[in-house]
């Protein structure tokens, strides 16, 4: 962890941000009674949108705009190669954590 950039540790604290505000929203779609139907709001909430990521051996960025990835973030290595640590903006989660109290109030009963 020794010798790392303040972008790196960025992007690192976004993508375990972004994977803890998922599962919590996740959690409270799960335990909200809705009018309608939940499963389109969890598909929601599992998907983050655009990907800022970071070559975690040598500190090389990228951003895309149009991406769409689950959990809203990620990490991955292949054979031999650095790991890559990728964040994206759990758009779902959030517009849901917004608006839950209102989609509940929702509910008749």
């Amino acid at each position: 962890m020794a010798g790392k950039s303040l972008v790196q540790y960025l992007v690192l604290t976004c993508a375990i941000l972004a994977v803890l505000l998922t599962f919590y929203a996740l959690l409270a779609c799960v335990r909200t009674k809705l009018s309608g139907r939940k499963w389109p709001w969890i598909l929601f909430i599992l998907v983050g949108f655009g990907q800022v990521a970071v070559d975690w051996t040598t500190g090389a960025g990228n951003i895309q705009v149009l991406w769409i990835q689950l959990f809203s973030a990620g990490a991955v290595a292949q054979l031999h190669g650095p790991w890559i640590i990728s964040a994206s903006v759990p758009v779902g989660a959030i517009v849901f954590l917004l608006r839950r109290k209102k989609l509940s109030a929702d509910v008749p009963g």
